[in-house]
């Protein structure tokens, strides 16, 4: 696993759980609009119960909780790395971008640097943290 990959596991699992919690919201919208109707016809055995949902649902949360720990571990693991730099600069440049999941530009505004001078002192940090 290369540096940036190493760092990169934060947002890896960011995304999943993002994704993770979309599909519960989802889930949340169809159990609300789930109606019953009264009916001496059988029921279709495609449609899902409120149950059924629920139930999803909460397997959902559990898979999250596994997810946000998770990722708290790797953002741990990932911070203690970046404070082991001796730069600043450095220090504020990888957090911005791993752990606060900031766009270059933004971080270059916050910083008062060109984009491309702080591509640069990125790579000095990539390379200082795997050394």
């Amino acid at each position: 696993m290369t540096v940036k990959e190493y760092l990169s596991q934060g947002s890896q699992v960011s995304t999943t759980i993002k994704s993770k919690l979309r599909q519960m919201q989802s889930l949340e919208d169809l159990a609300t609009n789930i109606t019953s109707t009264l009916s001496d016809m059988p029921r279709s055995g495609t449609s899902q119960t409120l149950d059924d949902i629920i139930g999803k649902i909460v397997d959902l949360q559990s898979d999250v909780k596994v997810e946000v720990d998770k990722l708290i571990a790797i953002k741990r693991n990932i911070q203690d790395s970046i404070n082991a730099l001796p730069c600043a600069k450095h220090r504020d440049i990888l957090e911005m971008r791993y752990l606060s999941d900031m766009e270059w530009q933004d971080i270059a505004d916050e910083l008062h640097y060109d984009v491309r001078h702080l591509y640069r002192l990125h790579d000095e940090a990539l390379l200082k943290l795997c050394h």
